[in-house]
């Protein structure tokens, strides 16, 4: 099967690193990612990830077929 190569789009964001805290301390704190993204980028899924894998896995055999002739089984 041939290989898809996954078409990887950054996140952009008005303000990077910007958080909304809700809660008090001492007790619970929960801060909410408020960086207003105008693009949400790809996601990072373990889908993606082994499709990258797999590639690999699959130059690496061929690769070493190369090197010895296609003598591998």
């Amino acid at each position: 099967m041939a290989y898809t190569p996954t078409v990887w789009a950054d996140r952009i964001s008005a303000n990077p690193g910007q958080f909304s805290a809700t809660g008090s301390v001492p007790g619970n704190v929960t801060l909410t990612l408020n960086d207003s993204p105008s693009q949400a980028g790809t996601a990072v899924t373990a889908a993606r990830m082994n499709n990258i894998e797999n590639e690999l896995v699959n130059l690496d055999i061929a690769l070493v077929r190369m090197r010895c002739g296609g003598l591998i089984y």
